[in-house]
C-alpha cells in the first residue's frame, strides 16, 4: 500500500457529486445495503486534515461505503506520530455501528518504522512492542474494545519478507508479535512481498509468523497497484498463501495505479477492468469478497472526479442482482 506516505489522499470534496450521491443514498433503507459489491471492506487512512471534517462529511463517506457493500472498515492507525485520532476513532466506531459495519482499529503508528528496522531491527521491535503494550493499558483501548462495532486490532507497521526472511530476524519479529498480541487480541497484520522469494518460501514464512495463533488474520496486499506484483505472477503466490494460511488469509486488492517515482510519484484510481480481475482472483482463492486499499482515497465521491467515477461504476456493479 505504497500511497500511505501521504500520496493519493483525498482531495477537496466535489460538491455536486457528493450532493447527488448523498440524496440517492439517503433514499435507501439501511437494510438495503447491496451484497453484490466487489469488496466487503476497505482501509481508511486518516490524516491530520480529517480531524477538521464535519460529522456530515463522515456520514456521507460511510453512506458511500455502505452503498458499495462494505461490512468492515480497517482504520489504518489511531495515532500517527504525534497526531492523535482518538476522538475520530470513537466517531468512526459509532458510524460503523449505525450501519451494521465492523471497525478494525489500527494501533498507534511511528512513521520512522522502515528507517528504524534498517538501522537496528531488535531495538525497533522492542520500541514497537512497548508502544503497543502501553496503548493496550490506555483508557481508549479499554473503551473501544467494548464497542459493538469493534472488530479487533490492526498493526499498521507492515511486514515484508525482505527484512524478516532471515531466520534470526524472523524469530525477533515473532517474539515481538507475541508481546503485542498478548494484550491486544484479536490482532491482524498486513504484509506484502517484493518477490525476492518464491511463492512457497513466502507462504512458509507467513505460516511460521502466524503460528500459535499470535495473528488472527493476515491482510496480504496483492501489490498490483504499487507495481510490486503482476497479474500473471500473483495467482501462484496467492494459492501458496491460501494453502498455508487458510481462513486467516484476507487479500487486500490495491485499487490504485502508481505513476512516476520519487518526487513525481502519484497514485490514481485504477481501471475498472483491472480491479474486477484482481477482486475475482482474490474471491476465487479465499471464497469471499476481498478487502481493498482504498475506497475513501480512490472510489468515493469526496475524493475527486476520477474517484467519483469509479465509485459510480462500483455502485452499479453492487446493485446488480
Amino acid at each position: 500500500m505504497a500511497p500511505r506516505r501521504g500520496v493519493g489522499a483525498m482531495t477537496n470534496p466535489r460538491r455536486a457529486a457528493a450532493r447527488f450521491t448523498r440524496r440517492s443514498l439517503l433514499a435507501a433503507p439501511l437494510a438495503a445495503r447491496p451484497r453484490g459489491g466487489l469488496f466487503r471492506g476497505t482501509f481508511l487512512q486518516p490524516w491530520a486534515r480529517h480531524r477538521d471534517w464535519t460529522p456530515g462529511q463522515w456520514d456521507e463517506l460511510f453512506d458511500a461505503l455502505s452503498a458499495l457493500g462494505c461490512e468492515e472498515i480497517v482504520l489504518q492507525w489511531c495515532r500517527y506520530d504525534d497526531v492523535d485520532f482518538a476522538p475520530l476513532t470513537g466517531l468512526l466506531l459509532d458510524l460503523a455501528r449505525r450501519r451494521r459495519m465492523r471497525l478494525l482499529v489500527g494501533l498507534p503508528y511511528g512513521s520512522q518504522w522502515w528507517e528504524r528496522i534498517g538501522a537496528d531491527a531488535a531495538q525497533a521491535l522492542g520500541e514497537l512492542a512497548g508502544r503497543a503494550q502501553r496503548f493496550a493499558a490506555s483508557p481508549e483501548a479499554r473503551l473501544w474494545r467494548r464497542q459493538a462495532a469493534f472488530a479487533g486490532w490492526y498493526l499498521p507497521e507492515e511486514i515484508d519478507d525482505d527484512h524478516w526472511f532471515e531466520p534470526a530476524r524472523r524469530r525477533l519479529l515473532a517474539a515481538a508479535l507475541d508481546r503485542i498480541a498478548g494484550p491486544l487480541r484479536p490482532l491482524s497484520v498486513s504484509g506484502f512481498t517484493n518477490r525476492a522469494h518464491t511463492a512457497d518460501e513466502l507462504a512458509l514464512f507467513w505460516r511460521e509468523l502466524a503460528a500459535r495463533r499470535r495473528i488472527e488474520r493476515v491482510l496480504f496486499q496483492d501489490g498490483v497497484g504499487a507495481g510490486k506484483m503482476t497479474l500473471t505472477a500473483w495467482p501462484a503466490y496467492l494459492e501458496a498463501l491460501r494453502a498455508r494460511l487458510g481462513k486467516r488469509l484476507d487479500v487486500v486488492v490495491e485499487i490504485f495505479e502508481a505513476r512516476g517515482s520519487g518526487a513525481d510519484f502519484q497514485a490514481v484510481p485504477a481501471p475498472l477492468d483491472r480491479i474486477r480481475l484482481q477482486a475475482e482472483m482474490a474471491r476465487r482463492a479465499t471464497r469471499r469478497p476481498p478487502l481493498c486499499f482504498s475506497l475513501p482515497d480512490y472510489a468515493a465521491p469526496q475524493a475527486g472526479e476520477a474517484a467519483a467515477a469509479l465509485f459510480e461504476a462500483l455502485a452499479s456493479l453492487a446493485a446488480k442482482p
